[in-house]
């Protein structure tokens, strides 16, 4: 690549603290860095697309969110056939979205959580017995906040089960004043951490629910 500063293109449709944060150090470092914009992803010919041939212009393409798996796996293949790697595209991992499989790592490595378990039927004595009257359900393969609900009563989780796209889901115990942080990793390295905050209206952490993220120093180990 013949630019005179690092270029760094950023495949998102959630500009959030995160990516200002990195925009930021971006520009502290001299580092060149520009959200790609997309009105829709072409699939036909997409290896001659415009889409495509501009990402060609970056030397590294970074993706945070918004595309298919099999879309980011094929962006991959191309830009490496052009030398360009795309950070992050490995969206195979099992446990991406996958809130289970997400819950047994963190027990694996004893990472703090929520009391956890998978009730198979809607049952709420069986859930209720375990994690307390009020608890959380969540899907099992799930973003951004969707179907996760807090759940006080048998009747509403009666209601719940009517009305869920269905699939798995993980049941936890409610937590009303858990500190809840993610942490941005580089291989086995931790290198950024933020606390997730809920607003005022809603016991959901997430962005797209209301809440926010905090750029903190966590009381945990991050290497």
């Amino acid at each position: 690549m013949n630019h005179s500063n690092y270029t760094i293109g950023v495949l998102t449709n959630v500009f959030g603290p995160s990516m200002q944060d990195m925009a930021q150090v971006c520009a502290e470092n001299e580092v060149v860095f520009e959200v790609i914009k997309r009105n829709y992803t072409p699939i036909t010919d997409l290896k001659n697309s415009e889409y495509v041939k501009k990402m060609l212009d970056y030397d590294a393409i970074y993706y945070r969110t918004g595309l298919r798996d099999t879309i980011i796996q094929e962006l991959a293949r191309l830009l490496q056939a052009a030398g360009i790697p795309l950070i992050n595209a490995d969206t195979k991992h099992p446990g991406t979205h996958r809130k289970i499989a997400q819950a047994i790592i963190a027990d694996r490595y004893n990472i703090k959580q929520p009391k956890s378990i998978v009730v198979g039927d809607f049952n709420y004595d069986k859930a209720a017995g375990v994690l307390g009257s009020s608890f959380v359900v969540k899907p099992d393969n799930g973003s951004k906040g969707n179907e996760v609900v807090k759940i006080n009563s048998e009747s509403e989780l009666t209601e719940f089960a009517a009305n869920c796209a269905g699939g798995g889901y993980l049941y936890q115990e409610l937590l009303e004043d858990a500190q809840e942080y993610r942490i941005y990793t580089l291989g086995d390295k931790g290198v950024a951490t933020y606390k997730k905050v809920p607003s005022q209206e809603d016991f959901r952490a997430n962005l797209h629910a209301g809440g926010s993220m905090l750029p903190t120093e966590p009381e945990m180990e991050t290497e």
